[in-house]
């Protein structure tokens, strides 16, 4: 059986929302897998902050200002002195839904690579 999320219930979600993020997020997981390739979502969610009475909120963290919501490890070859040598890559893909555009830190951390 194969896995997918259709174009549909992507526009069914409220465009912004966590949850139609998330869903990207493993829409394009999905697909790149379906392709071959590796990819591992990473978690930038806030960070839990348990308050009394067992209630619990999410808290913005600041550490991970930037981060990437897949990281998509993949080998190259690549000749070196007349013979192959495999290089190790990784392409970090970041997703935005609505009407989000790239932070600051996202846009400098950009132009790092």
């Amino acid at each position: 059986m194969t896995e997918h999320i259709t174009p549909e219930q992507l526009r069914a979600r409220v465009t912004g929302s966590r949850a139609s993020h998330e869903e990207l997020v493993e829409a394009v997981r999905v697909k790149l897998a379906l392709s071959g390739l590796q990819a591992f979502p990473i978690y930038t969610g806030g960070i839990p902050k348990f308050l009394p009475g067992g209630h619990m909120v999410l808290q913005h963290n600041p550490h991970q200002i930037g981060i990437a919501d897949i990281l998509c490890p993949f080998r190259d070859v690549a000749y070196v002195g007349g013979g192959p040598v495999l290089i190790g890559r990784v392409a970090l893909l970041e997703m935005k839904t609505g009407k989000a555009r790239r932070s600051p830190v996202q846009v400098r951390v950009t132009k790092l690579w």
